[in-house]
């Protein structure tokens, strides 16, 4: 699946895409995101309700875990939340939450 994503951050307007696969031969999901901030990508989770981003990394040389939870409550809107962990999951600290509603927009006549 491809989506266009128009955020806003900080109050100023940011375009992406983001495109979802399944690789079937190692039943994982995968999700790539191109902006003009760069390109990353991470394996998802997908239990019930529920969609999963990890990433990690190294920051003065302690490991690093970041998740954001999509928790979705009909087809159009989700709350999300996004944690970090410096203790490989066993703690997790919030660093910010949201709501995201799907827009819709009529086509010109």
């Amino acid at each position: 699946m491809i989506c266009q994503q128009s955020i806003s951050v900080n109050g100023k307007p940011e375009h992406a895409i983001s495109i979802y696969t399944y690789d079937d031969a190692t039943q994982a999901y995968h999700f790539y995101n191109l902006s003009t901030a760069g390109a990353n990508s991470t394996t998802i989770s997908v239990a019930g309700d529920t969609i999963t981003y990890t990433d990690s990394f190294t920051d003065k040389g302690k490991r690093v875990t970041i998740r954001t939870l999509n928790i979705w409550e009909n087809p159009d809107r989700y709350r999300w939340r996004t944690e970090y962990s410096t203790d490989a999951g066993a703690t997790w600290s919030l660093m910010a939450s949201g709501v995201s509603q799907r827009r819709r927009v009529e086509a010109p006549h």
